[in-house]
């Protein structure tokens, strides 16, 4: 049947893109801060664990690659702390643009909107002034069509550094994952290592720089800068070097937010490249 025959090729498109694996979106980050630095990195629960706040959940939004996927993203998360112990959770998931089912008689029979979605926990345990370590745990599940969905579990490992103004983090994640939609081979999850770290300047500026390594050979990197006005608010650029092939194409970005009593308003926006630019990420934050 034709609808079989379309669905197939929708899943070789997506394992092709990402080279035998699937759900490359899972590194997308849903932080603005971040995206607009060049980053792929989140606020995990063990970078949260050395930032001495007590509680930090927001609501993030995305359109990606508005010209071609059209994807819409909504995140929600949260992170707690008690003594030396951090707990973060999140929910976040992707709505792709829908596509017609037809029959063996190429007449309409439905549409079909595929989508993706992740909901993960995670706990952190500051060892000393300076270190913590972390680990998490992710539902991931993914809707091709009417009968091609499929559903695993992954795990990532956080190790964090803070001391005055010097940060850094190593993080594995996407660890163990893998898709059956019922082909001969299951489907990785794009699993990687990731370094990253910043230096904050007492005038405001803030440098930060990252680099991944994709266990499916793909290495991705990013820097940028930020500038916070008065304490109120903040303005961001930066690079994302990328792999169109194997995890997220190269981008540029500016960013900018606001913050006042502990509620924080951000906006990013990509551009210089083909595929991805317009894309455009809101979040909105509250902690103390």
């Amino acid at each position: 049947m034709k609808r079989n025959i379309l669905l197939s090729i929708v899943l070789m498109s997506v394992c092709a893109v990402a080279s035998a694996q699937v759900f490359p979106a899972m590194n997308v980050t849903a932080d603005p801060v971040a995206l607009s630095l060049g980053l792929t990195a989140d606020n995990n629960v063990s970078t949260f664990a050395l930032e001495g706040k007590t509680l930090d959940a927001g609501v993030s939004y995305m359109n990606w690659s508005p010209k071609m996927a059209n994807t819409k993203m909504i995140n929600v998360d949260a992170l707690g702390k008690i003594g030396p112990v951090a707990i973060g959770l999140k929910y976040r998931s992707f709505g792709e643009q829908p596509y017609t089912i037809t029959d063996g008689n190429g007449l309409l029979r439905d549409n079909f909107t595929p989508s993706e979605s992740i909901i993960g926990g995670s706990v952190a345990y500051v060892i000393a002034d300076m270190i913590s370590v972390g680990a998490g745990v992710n539902s991931v599940s993914m809707k091709l069509g009417p009968d091609n969905s499929a559903s695993a579990v992954a795990a990532d490992v956080y190790v964090a550094y803070r001391k005055d103004a010097v940060k850094a983090s190593l993080t594995a994640a996407g660890l163990g994952g893998k898709m059956d939609f019922g082909t001969e081979t299951k489907q990785s999850l794009p699993s990687l290592v990731r370094l990253d770290g910043g230096y904050s300047f007492q005038f405001g500026l803030a440098l930060n720089a990252e680099f991944d390594y994709l266990f499916n050979g793909g290495i991705m990197g990013g820097a940028g800068a930020e500038y916070n006005i008065a304490d109120i608010a903040s303005v961001r650029a930066g690079y994302h070097f990328g792999d169109s092939e194997k995890a997220i194409p190269s981008y540029a970005a500016v960013g900018a937010g606001v913050h006042f009593f502990g509620v924080e308003l951000d906006f990013t926006y990509l551009l210089a490249s083909e595929t991805i630019g317009g894309s455009f990420l809101a979040g909105l934050r509250y902690s103390f």
